[in-house]
């Protein structure tokens, strides 16, 4: 129940299309993947998710019912070469030289990979071997060092050091499993640190009525400048 039968077969007739046309050099690589992207960005407005796709819900949320149709990307033309890259950030590190270095790691034990299993199959359109009633795909070799603390601040380690940047930029928040303090000892070995904190209202938390009865947390961006 992640999506209708009429909405999942439309998600796998535009799927199949932009394969065919790739497939026939009908395409170039950048229609491609601008076509997979405008799918991609499409589904979750009629997915019957609470969030992730760790799990469907068990009636049919209003939005999910509704016919899918696919939705443009919005495109931004800085008239400069762009680079996309799909693999571990230590892996690039020799590989990319920047101004800035903007991190968004997982805050917590949750992995990325199941919580969007769903998006990863329509991305590879691999045909995965799935298990279970939600359809989870293998992940094995997609989990990430940091959902676990101590191994977090070892891959924050070897990005600040071995990077190529001037500032190191680390999105985080108050509830995440790497202290304050061990990041801001990890960071300030390699320049000068700057943490910036500000609410931010929960994920889940109910917007509605007094304010004084929302939820928040403090998001946190570490700001590294380097020596």
């Amino acid at each position: 129940m992640y999506y209708t039968a009429e909405n999942g077969k439309i998600i796998d007739t535009i799927r199949q299309q932009i394969e065919n046309w790739n497939n026939e050099n009908l395409i170039t690589e950048n229609e491609y993947f601008t076509l997979l992207a405008c799918l991609i960005e499409t589904v979750p407005f009629y997915a019957n998710v609470s969030g992730v796709y760790a799990a469907f819900q068990k009636q049919w949320d209003p939005r999910a019912v509704k016919k899918l149709q696919l939705r443009p990307i919005e495109t931004v033309k800085n008239k400069k070469q762009n680079f996309s890259y799909n693999d571990n950030s230590v892996n690039l590190l020799e590989q990319v030289n920047a101004d800035i270095f903007y991190l968004d790691p997982p805050y917590n034990q949750r992995q990325y990979a199941p919580n969007y299993h769903l998006m990863e199959t329509i991305a590879k359109y691999d045909n995965p071997e799935i298990k279970g009633v939600t359809g989870m795909r293998n992940y094995e070799n997609q989990k990430s060092l940091f959902c676990n603390p101590e191994t977090g601040l070892q891959e924050l380690y070897k990005i600040a050091k071995n990077g190529k940047y001037k500032t190191l930029i680390l999105s985080y928040n108050t509830e995440g499993i790497m202290p304050k303090q061990k990041i801001i000892s990890v960071l300030e070995q390699f320049g000068t640190v700057e943490l910036i904190e500000f609410d931010y209202l929960r994920f889940k938390s109910n917007s509605n009525g007094d304010s004084k009865h929302k939820k928040y947390i403090q998001e946190q961006l570490y700001i590294l400048k380097r020596y």
